[in-house]
């Protein structure tokens, strides 16, 4: 079986320079190939962006979160949207730092409600932890 990690692989030197067209490529792909945002592979549970959070630069990781809340913010089903705040966790994590980027802090009520209306309970909970991570900043 080949990883979840080589969909999409031909976008990843570019987003981990920090193009946000390559990021929405991205995700864009493995959303429509795998769509789940775990694997369970051989012996290890993979995460669908964990190669961009373990190899991406913290200021490179900090100018994409406003994109990735956006990619967040346009998706229409609830396994949609479960994916993409993964991608916006991932991204946080690598950031290395708690400061809130002000795009983020602006479209955290959006995406709040947004996971409210398509009923989403894995993303209300997934949103308030990245909540957590901001000490409840957002």
């Amino acid at each position: 079986m080949a990883s979840i990690l080589e969909i999409g692989g031909e976008h990843i030197s570019s987003v981990l320079d920090g193009d946000a067209e390559s990021l929405r490529s991205l995700f864009a792909t493995r959303l429509a190939v795998w769509g789940k945002p775990y694997a369970h592979e051989e012996f290890v549970t993979v995460g669908l962006f964990d190669d961009v959070e373990q190899n991406i630069e913290s200021h490179v990781a900090f100018s994409l979160i406003e994109s990735a809340a956006d990619i967040a913010l346009n998706q229409q089903n609830g396994s949609a949207l479960v994916c993409a705040i993964t991608l916006l966790q991932s991204l946080v994590a690598a950031t290395h730092t708690t400061e809130v980027p002000v795009a983020l802090k602006s479209s955290y009520p959006k995406l709040v409600a947004s996971a409210k209306a398509l009923g989403s309970i894995e993303a209300t909970n997934q949103l308030a932890s990245l909540a957590g991570h901001y000490r409840h900043a957002l």
